[in-house]
């Protein structure tokens, strides 16, 4: 996600987070700012760069790409 600024990794985890609906993660990030956005999917920025917040330590298997994620 070019557009965004982002690494594979974390574009991955806002696609999953919002069910790779890439039009409405666009509506979101106008509505509700870039902060937030990240927030809601569990990352968020730190000069710049992006971090994952995320509690989950065991990985698990994305039902939609079918891919193991942490």
């Amino acid at each position: 996600m070019e557009l965004l600024v982002l690494s594979e990794q974390h574009a991955r985890t806002l696609l999953i987070h919002y069910r790779w609906d890439v039009e409405r993660i666009f509506e979101l990030l106008e509505e509700k700012g870039k902060d937030r956005l990240f927030s809601e999917a569990g990352l968020t920025m730190s000069d710049n760069k992006v971090i994952v917040l995320s509690s989950y330590s065991d990985p698990f298997t994305c039902s939609i790409c079918f891919e193991d994620v942490s």
